[in-house]
């Protein structure tokens, strides 16, 4: 059984926050950046090996991050954000005897470096373009489990340093997580402000369990868990140009 016990973020994810923020502020006070959010839902699904985890179902969360959009060229930006997706997966459609029936909810502080680059003129609206990659850690893990008499799924927070999968063997998820990024968007004007419509993919390179040995009933060694993050998120944004007027169809803002 998973047990439970409160995790605290790392000092390490805290000071590389606190300096992304720290050279915001002092670009923003030279009038060279957009500060803003995003906000929307993440379908997220793990991609599994060996049939461990099984065939999965994608699980909806929510996502979001504030942004800091920094222009570089006329077409492209460079953008920081600071962020929050919760990843994990649905119910199976292919249960395995170690796991059972199950759905897991696991969030992520996400820290993103993404390139955003304008395919054309606006305005209105400018399409872009996006790719880049995000470093999240783990900062909640909650497991689902079918009860079989009330048909409903029973929710408990588990130890991502201690995740056992039976009485005989036991593992630790990694709490860092890596994913490569690439998606596509729509930039709107709306007097100072730029509004962004925007669809993204991300793909996991990090093995989410760290190899969590896995037994059956007896005891019986029968591998370990492998499994990496697949998402798709939709999101609306909104940024707004520090010191400076903003640009026209979604360009970058100008002096």
């Amino acid at each position: 059984m998973f047990e439970l016990m409160p995790n605290s973020p790392s000092h390490t994810f805290r000071h590389i926050v606190s300096t992304l923020l720290a050279v915001a502020a002092a670009l923003a006070v030279q009038g060279q950046v957009s500060v803003g959010f995003r906000a929307g839902v993440n379908w997220a699904n793990m991609n599994g090996e060996n049939g461990l985890v099984g065939k999965l179902e994608r699980r909806i969360g929510p996502g979001g991050a504030i942004v800091i959009a920094v222009p570089v060229a006329k077409a492209l930006t460079l953008v920081p954000e600071i962020g929050f997706t919760q990843r994990g997966y649905g119910k199976p459609t292919l249960l395995n005897l170690a796991l059972g029936n199950q759905k897991l909810a696991l969030d992520y502080a996400d820290l993103g470096l993404l390139v955003r680059a304008h395919v054309a003129e606006g305005p209105p609206t400018r399409p872009y373009v996006l790719a880049g990659a995000a470093l999240g850690y783990l900062v909640g893990a909650r497991l689902f489990q079918l009860d079989r008499w009330t048909n409903g799924y029973q929710g408990v927070v588990i130890d991502p340093g201690n995740v056992r999968t039976g009485p005989w063997s036991s593992g630790m998820m990694n709490r860092w997580n890596v994913d490569l990024c690439a998606g596509l968007g729509f930039m709107f004007t709306a007097g100072r402000s730029q509004v962004s419509v925007e669809g993204r993919y991300q793909y996991g390179l990090t093995n989410i369990w760290n190899d969590v040995p896995v037994t059956d009933v007896n005891g019986v060694p029968m591998g370990v868990l492998k499994g990496y993050d697949r998402s798709i998120g939709l999101s609306l944004g909104w940024l707004i140009p520090l010191g400076v007027k903003a640009g026209k169809g979604g360009e970058a803002p100008s002096e």
